[in-house]
């Protein structure tokens, strides 16, 4: 956070003010250290990934990616940016096959200790875990504040619920999410790569992935949680609303950690049919909105402006 303030202000206080919100931030000690999730490291494997890409070291960048999606593949949801950048930069075939033989053999080393055999391994792996928990509740929510839990409920409505009677909210989900790519895409690809570019694009993505997916756990916004830091501390204009989804992703880590077992808790969120739970929803999806907004609409614009001449 710090190198990457400092390489898009040059400003030291800025970068050490964005250090110092991320370490002391509630939601960073609450996710880690109380309930002993590995966000935290897996995002600075993938952030770093899309770093040394952008810096043109594949080599660097390929096993970087693959050491944070085999911890934990929640920035799985970067892939189609990961392969739009990797063709923006053109690596050498050296490159790729160099990186790809680091990955694997990380995969083989760090498989190998947990199996007898690493094929079988593997294909359990994904065939019995990763893949079956990535939909494995069927829900339009199933503990995120996001798009669905403004209007359904938590953990409750199913994720094929007919959007309007016509289309499936799952299916409305990958559409959504499609949309915020390809608007990404254009964007990055109507200008030279820069940095702050980069960042945004990983938050856009990142967050709209939390709100517009269906089968969203809580803690997936943290994808989108260190570029957002970044932003708030490049750009001072958008750090209202970095400090509002901020609030509004602590809460929804709060309460998800505790509504099982704090009765009172569980209570104060679900009272008057959710209404704090709807407002924090609220919250990050206008803030979202809003944050892509005060960016003079820069990333949106391309988008409209290839419309039009089209």
């Amino acid at each position: 956070i710090y190198k990457f303030i400092l390489e898009i202000t040059n400003k030291t206080k800025a970068a050490l003010l964005g250090l110092l919100f991320y370490i002391f931030n509630p939601v960073s000690i609450f996710l880690s250290s109380v309930w002993g999730q590995t966000d935290s490291l897996i995002a600075l494997l993938g952030l770093l990934s899309f770093y040394t890409l952008y810096k043109g070291k594949v080599v660097f960048s390929l096993p970087l990616l693959f050491t944070s999606f085999y911890i934990k593949p929640n920035w799985g949801v970067f892939i189609p940016l990961y392969v739009f950048l990797l063709f923006a930069v053109k690596p050498k075939i050296k490159q790729l096959i160099q990186g790809g033989l680091i990955s694997l053999l990380i995969f083989i080393l760090t498989t190998a200790i947990f199996s007898r055999n690493i094929f079988d391994f593997t294909q359990w792996l994904f065939t019995e875990r990763i893949l079956p928990t990535a939909v494995v509740a069927h829900k339009a929510s199933i503990s995120a504040f996001n798009l669905y839990t403004i209007f359904l409920g938590m953990d409750f409505h199913p994720d094929n619920l007919l959007f309007l009677k016509i289309i499936p909210l799952n299916v409305l989900g990958y559409i959504s999410f499609g949309l915020v790519n390809l608007i990404v895409f254009i964007y990055l690809g109507g200008r030279k790569l820069k940095l702050e570019s980069l960042i945004l694009g990983l938050f856009v993505i990142g967050f709209g992935a939390y709100l517009f997916l269906t089968n969203m756990l809580e803690r997936y916004f943290f994808a989108a949680f260190t570029p957002l830091i970044i932003l708030m501390f490049s750009k001072p204009k958008l750090f209202i609303y970095g400090v509002l989804i901020n609030i509004a992703v602590f809460a929804n880590v709060f309460y998800a950690f505790f509504r099982r077992s704090k009765g009172d808790l569980a209570e104060l969120f679900a009272s008057l049919n959710f209404l704090p739970v709807r407002l924090f929803s609220a919250i990050n999806v206008i803030s979202w909105f809003l944050l892509i907004r005060s960016n003079g609409l820069r990333l949106i614009a391309p988008f409209l402006l290839k419309l039009k001449r089209g």
